[in-house]
């Protein structure tokens, strides 16, 4: 089980490597940009492009000197490009290559969570297809209602991870933006036209306007695409959860061969992988409200957002693409316990048919309101089966036949315009 887990891309976006690699990537290009202006030499710029790397090491133990990881970075760069190194971050200031770097890492990351959310969508829509006509009890405040099928369940997911999918779209969107505009947004030491040239080469938009920092209502629009769809996952892992409950039964997480459930009791099978996605659902949300106190800075920029974004950043990323994973695992393999399915559905001895025959009643002429009485006081009071009791009350004789009454007591009722829903979903 846990293999699923290795190996993750994401991680490796938010390692300390792949981040000075992406801001060598915005030196790199501004350094080309400069060289077309005529201020670095064609022999200077192929010093800087084939002689600068990221050595991390070297950078961690200059910082310790420096206190500044930026400085530390650039410095270590630069003594290895040599004479030429003169020309790195020339007319730059640090937010220029961290925020630009942070914007390609960031935009890398949604990728990865689009192609996983649309993974989940084929699974799940698979999954729904399979059930579309395995009839369940549907449930509203927790107690039986109508029937429903387990493959519509299903589907209502699918429909809401295309929300997720619309709005992971926007935020890549939002997000794919630099800035290459100097110490407080006005270009003062390096020309507009360099930042044009570098976010183009790197595949982003140059923003319209910046302070010292890209302004932080991306990241927080950021995370918040990243915790809807967290809610979404939440919601799929709740009612599996309640699906689950022994006294429910009737579709349940998967348990591996050797799992254990419980270190005291050897009967459990706890959905245990449903219950974290519920619980990281909650980091998520928290991560959002903490990027959303981040859009508030002091004048041009503070250093109040950068500490916990070094925190929240990684850890909603690695976080969603974690329970992508596991949501993914859960509805691949769920089991369906068709037994309990159609037990549960007996539960209630047909008072789930009250509502088609109180509307049943209304269209051969009885008040809406005595059919609602009616019906309730059957179904409140009764010993016994339902529609027997009702094929023999005198009243409901007086408007119904036995026959009407059994054909509209069917889950077929229930079930009829299953196939124009699914239908709707033909495309996906």
């Amino acid at each position: 089980m846990i293999e699923r887990y290795c190996l993750s891309p994401m991680k490796e976006l938010w390692e300390d490597e792949y981040k000075f690699q992406k801001m060598l990537e915005v030196e790199f290009k501004t350094c080309e940009a400069w060289s077309k202006k005529g201020l670095i030499s064609e022999s200077d710029l192929k010093e800087i492009l084939t002689k600068g790397e990221v050595d991390i090491k070297d950078i961690r133990e200059r910082e310790k000197t420096s206190h500044h990881e930026t400085v530390a970075f650039v410095e270590s760069v630069a003594a290895k490009i040599g004479k030429s190194g003169k020309y790195l971050h020339y007319g730059l200031t640090s937010s220029d290559v961290l925020d630009t770097a942070q914007s390609l890492i960031m935009r890398d990351s949604l990728l990865i969570i689009i192609k996983e959310t649309k993974n989940l969508k084929k699974i799940l829509l698979k999954q729904a297809r399979k059930y579309k006509n395995l009839v369940i009890i549907g449930r509203t405040h927790g107690v039986h209602a109508e029937p429903t099928t387990l493959g519509l369940k299903i589907l209502l997911w699918v429909y809401e991870l295309e929300r997720d999918l619309e709005r992971l779209d926007a935020g890549l969107k939002n997000i794919s933006f630099g800035k290459i505009s100097g110490s407080v947004g006005t270009y003062s030491q390096i020309d507009p036209s360099i930042e044009k040239y570098v976010c183009r080469e790197l595949g982003l938009k140059p923003a319209k306007i910046s302070s010292q920092i890209l302004q932080r209502d991306r990241y927080a629009e950021y995370f918040f695409v990243i915790a809807m769809l967290g809610n979404t996952l939440e919601k799929i892992a709740l009612e599996i959860r309640h699906l689950h409950r022994t006294e429910v039964g009737e579709v349940m997480e998967p348990f591996e061969l050797g799992q254990k459930g419980s270190s005291s009791m050897p009967h459990k099978k706890n959905p245990v992988l449903s219950e974290r996605i519920c619980g990281l659902a909650r980091v998520l949300r928290g991560n959002l409200g903490i990027s959303m106190e981040n859009t508030s800075l002091w004048h041009e920029r503070d250093m109040s957002h950068s500490s916990s974004e070094r925190i929240i950043l990684p850890d909603s990323s690695c976080l969603i693409h974690f329970m992508l994973i596991d949501i993914q695992y859960i509805v691949s393999n769920i089991v369906v316990n068709e037994v309990n399915i159609q037990r549960n559905l007996s539960l209630s001895e047909g008072k789930i048919f009250s509502q088609t025959l109180m509307l049943k009643l209304v269209e051969k002429g009885m008040k809406k309101e005595k059919a609602y009485r009616l019906m309730q006081d059957i179904s409140l009071n009764m010993e016994g089966k339902f529609v027997d009791i009702v094929k023999i009350n005198p009243t409901v004789k007086r408007y119904l036949s036995e026959n009407e009454i059994e054909k509209a007591c069917t889950y077929q009722y229930y079930t009829k315009h299953i196939n124009d829903i699914f239908r709707r979903f033909s495309k996906s």
